[in-house]
């Protein structure tokens, strides 16, 4: 398995009343990993050109995540299917490796904007995910 990741700082902005990282904001890390990793798939990456719809990202939060904090967010393939794709995240700290902080799953599928429904993925994509397949 080939692995992906990418580096991000929490900001000031990222900081709730409790002062560490809001719940939803991993959501837009995982989001933030996802872009960079599918943007490696395509030559040219748009909102326009991106044929997956989100049909479901959980997340379980593991250690509050305080401002400052570097972190690595690893992303994986969990699973390939016909139409659809898994992915698994993990959110880590970059200087004590050992520390997590959120781990999650979010299922893509391949989707057709012209016609609005689901369509089976090419098989060079299915080829291409599978080198990041756990």
């Amino acid at each position: 398995m080939q692995e992906f990741s990418i580096s991000i700082k929490v900001r000031f902005m990222d900081i709730d009343a409790m002062g560490h990282v809001n719940h939803a904001t991993i959501f837009s890390y995982f989001a933030e990993g996802r872009n960079e990793f599918l943007s490696g798939f395509y030559d040219q990456f748009t909102p326009q050109g991106f044929p997956f719809i989100m049909a479901r990202a959980s997340c379980d939060f593991l250690n509050p995540i305080p401002l400052g904090t570097d972190l690595e967010l690893k992303v994986w393939v969990n699973e390939v299917r016909d139409k659809s794709f898994k992915l698994a995240y993990k959110l880590i700290d970059r200087v004590q490796r050992d520390v997590s902080y959120a781990k999650g799953k979010s299922v893509q599928i391949y989707y057709d904007y012209n016609q609005n429904k689901s369509v089976p993925m090419p098989e060079n994509l299915k080829k291409m995910l599978e080198r990041f397949l756990e």
